[in-house]
């Protein structure tokens, strides 16, 4: 792509800028990682400034310094790297501020690294095998997420506002959200680059490379009642199949993937959802090799 040497209207820029990029990491290690930031749109005009500042986090001090993104030869790339990089986790929920800078618009945008991923079916999180306690609900609040923090929950939630989602940024609470009834490729967007959200699950027919067009560092979770697991085969990050259906809680132990077993439960508390999450790890335990649990 070539970049444009005149900006559009001031206005226009302003409210497009920030969705004009997508951040992703490369390689990422203790000591360094390199995040990338690739312009999606043809019509933005050059950059004068890409940086870095942070980390920033809700409950711990921090040293904060600052990286310039430089150009690579791909035109619509740029890069930096990052030293002693922070990586958010529930515990320790670090972020960064990304700044873009053009003429006399500058636009900012929270980000952060997150080290969770899908190996020999189980889930990682900052190096170690993690199992994942979720609950689905549609009614939560900004103001209840200290409470699912405490029950060390992750949360299925559809259509999160973007206050939500920030606060679940800030005070360390995963979220998985489902996008199974949305259009999933502008609400996968909006979400992508915040680090609480670490499993967008997706209707059975929508291609693994096209969810990683729009978030590569995202895993994607599809439900067996979808389709077959051979449907599902290289489509997905991990599974999901309901414990209350026998045919398709026997498929899951031939699954290569992560396996997650999901059961509906009636709670009212963050409290009684971890309650009800464990009374479902001891039913479907004994019986096949699970990588978490959803109520």
């Amino acid at each position: 792509m070539t970049w444009l040497r005149k900006a559009p209207e001031k206005e226009l820029l302003g409210k497009n800028m920030s969705d004009s990029f997508q951040i992703f990491v490369g390689h990422a290690s203790e000591s360094l990682a390199d995040i990338y930031l690739r312009c999606l749109d043809e019509e933005m005009p050059q950059p004068e400034e890409i940086s870095m500042r942070g980390p920033f986090c809700s409950v711990a001090r921090t040293l904060k310094s600052k990286s310039l993104f430089q150009p690579t030869n791909d035109p619509s790339v740029w890069h930096t790297r990052l030293v002693d990089p922070c990586f958010w986790t529930p515990d320790y929920p670090g972020c960064y501020e990304i700044l873009i800078r053009c003429g006399d618009t500058t636009v900012t945008r929270k980000w952060g690294l997150r080290r969770f991923g899908a190996k020999n079916r189980s889930f990682w999180l900052d190096g170690r095998r993690w199992v994942l306690r979720a609950a689905a609900t549609s009614d939560v609040k900004a103001e209840d997420l200290p409470a699912w923090r405490d029950a060390r929950m992750t949360l299925q939630v559809e259509r999160p506002s973007d206050e939500l989602l920030i606060q679940a940024v800030d005070l360390g609470v995963m979220l998985m959200v489902d996008l199974e009834n949305d259009d999933w490729q502008t609400e996968l967007a909006r979400m992508a680059q915040l680090p609480a959200v670490a499993i967008a699950i997706v209707p059975a027919g929508v291609p693994l490379s096209a969810c990683r067009a729009v978030a590569p560092n995202l895993l994607v979770g599809k439900r067996i009642g979808q389709g077959d697991l051979a449907d599902l085969a290289g489509q997905a990050d991990l599974i999901i199949g309901s414990a209350d259906d026998l045919a398709g809680a026997s498929c899951l132990e031939f699954s290569e993937l992560p396996l997650v077993g999901e059961r509906k439960a009636e709670f009212d508390n963050p409290v009684l959802a971890r309650a009800a999450c464990d009374r479902l790890q001891a039913d479907l335990a004994p019986r096949f090799q699970l990588s978490g649990y959803l109520v």
